[in-house]
């Protein structure tokens, strides 16, 4: 979403949770800073990618005079943008983390991965010179800052943030996990190394983050970033992983179509429906969720990462039905449109108390 839908569905959240009776917030005082966060999520400096220069070095120390290759990082000048000199906040490489490969299916990392260009179903739908193949030629000797390359000082604090890797018994620490998810491009154009290899984090690690980081410190910001990042998973290219494939024009139609659902009271009491369907309890909460798993009724006592990975698995259901094969001018889907973004605000709602009812122990 962009930053008028972000403020719009965050406001109808509260809006809503205000009107029906009995549900008060602790946090609702604090309801203008929670919806700025929820806004500004997409311009955080958390993820820095580096240019690589390679040359040969001989080692003073090597008895045998070997020459070794070394990267020479490009340290001093971090970027954080898609051009750093411009600062434009809607290309930070933050963002690269907002994505999750549904149609890719299990993922090598998590349940499922998040946005690859090589390892990802982006050059598998991309394959002239759109968004996602343009950054991949543009960004070939670029790599993440990430642990366990060299000279790294907590420059992505996005990835010890987001990776869950003590989950997955395939590495035995965060660096391990770090170094191969991101590879390390050894100065020039190559094969199976910096950018366009790269697996960036899935977008439903971010919101398991930012609940457990609630339920420790009370910081408020948490609900912006938990918003934030459900109401992404219920963009198609989000959940296809794609930044292009009309990803841009989808989120400019929907700002626009915010205003028209704001006059139509259908709208809300489809909102207030379906949030109220969401409201039960789940005996079994589930722990991982299928491609097929879109048709279950998500419960309020399901793990928040199950809750965003059902907004996807919404929206990419979506996306293979109307926008994959689509061709030409731009045509929404608008009853599509329509029901994601019922979801997109009965989710809010719902991780809204899931959130406020939190504790340390439900992380």
């Amino acid at each position: 979403m962009n930053g008028q839908s972000h403020r719009l569905t965050t406001t109808m959240v509260f809006d809503l949770l205000d009107k029906l009776e009995g549900y008060e917030l602790s946090f609702a005082n604090d309801r203008a800073d929670i919806v700025k966060m929820a806004i500004n999520v997409d311009r955080q400096d958390d993820m820095e990618m580096v240019k690589v220069r390679g040359r040969v070095r001989f080692r003073w120390n090597d008895p045998k005079n070997r020459p070794k290759f070394m990267p020479k990082m490009m340290h001093d000048t971090p970027s954080y943008s898609w051009d750093i000199k411009k600062d434009w906040p809607f290309l930070r490489w933050t963002a690269l983390n907002h994505y999750i490969d549904i149609g890719k299916g299990p993922g090598t990392y998590d349940d499922y991965d998040g946005y690859s260009y090589y390892h990802g179903s982006a050059s598998k739908m991309d394959k002239g010179m759109g968004a996602d193949s343009m950054a991949a030629v543009y960004l070939e000797i670029r790599y993440l800052h990430a642990p366990g390359h060299p000279f790294y000082d907590n420059c992505s604090p996005a990835v010890e943030r987001y990776s869950r890797w003590f989950e997955n018994e395939k590495f035995s620490s965060l660096e391990e996990e770090a170094h191969d998810r991101f590879p390390l491009s050894p100065g020039r154009p190559a094969l199976g190394a910096g950018y366009p290899y790269s697996v960036f984090l899935p977008i439903d690690n971010i919101p398991r983050y930012w609940f457990e980081q609630y339920a420790k410190t009370r910081d408020t910001d948490c609900v912006g970033w938990v918003c934030h990042t459900i109401q992404d998973c219920s963009i198609p290219m989000h959940a296809s992983a794609v930044i292009g494939h009309y990803h841009h024009a989808y989120e400019k139609r929907l700002d626009q179509f915010w205003t028209e659902v704001l006059e139509d009271p259908e709208f809300e009491a489809h909102v207030i429906e379906l949030f109220h369907s969401f409201e039960g309890h789940d005996d079994e909460p589930p722990t991982s969720l299928d491609k097929e798993d879109h048709v279950k009724t998500p419960c309020i006592n399901w793990r928040i990462d199950m809750l965003a990975t059902w907004m996807a698995l919404n929206s990419h259901k979506e996306f293979n039905a109307f926008y994959r094969t689509m061709t030409g001018d731009f045509e929404p889907e608008l009853e599509s449109m329509r029901e994601l973004l019922v979801k997109a605000v009965a989710m809010s709602m719902i991780v809204t108390l899931k959130i406020d009812a939190s504790t340390q122990e439900d992380a």
